[in-house]
């Protein structure tokens, strides 16, 4: 299955996204979709903060492609993704192995208790907390 539309998969209630159920259920039906925006939109924020030995923590990677980007930009100490769905964590491990893809380590865990050790990476990027900066623009923020 392409892209779901996200009207077609939101849970009945906005409670219902902290239902690990919901989200295994949705990725088993949905083979990519990039919640908020993808890489391009935000490519601007990282590029400066980008360097081949950087290792960097996606958070609640689902289905996205953020991880292959960040290979792509020449990132190579280490790119480790996260989700808290099992469905969504195999069926990207599945989609890198098809393609060939290494360097980067999918994991299931959850953002509120990481598996890993204080100071692991030298970045952490979560898409849902840069949105209001995702393309480049000049504002005034109260």
């Amino acid at each position: 299955m392409a892209a779901a539309d996200a009207d077609d998969v939101a849970p009945p209630t906005a409670s219902g996204y902290l239902d690990p159920s919901y989200w295994d259920e949705r990725f088993g039906k949905e083979e990519h979709y990039e919640w908020f925006k993808d890489f391009s939109h935000f490519r601007h924020l990282l590029a400066p903060l980008l360097s081949p030995s950087l290792s960097v923590l996606e958070v609640g990677c689902g289905n996205s492609r953020l991880g292959e980007e960040l290979l792509r930009e020449g990132v190579a100490g280490g790119i480790t993704c996260v989700d808290l769905s099992p469905v969504a964590v195999q069926r990207m491990r599945d989609r890198l192995a098809a393609q060939g893809t290494k360097g980067v380590d999918v994991v299931v865990a959850d953002m509120l208790d990481l598996p890993f050790e204080p100071e692991s990476f030298d970045l952490v990027i979560e898409k849902g907390t840069m949105w209001r900066s995702m393309e480049p623009q000049s504002y005034n923020s109260k």
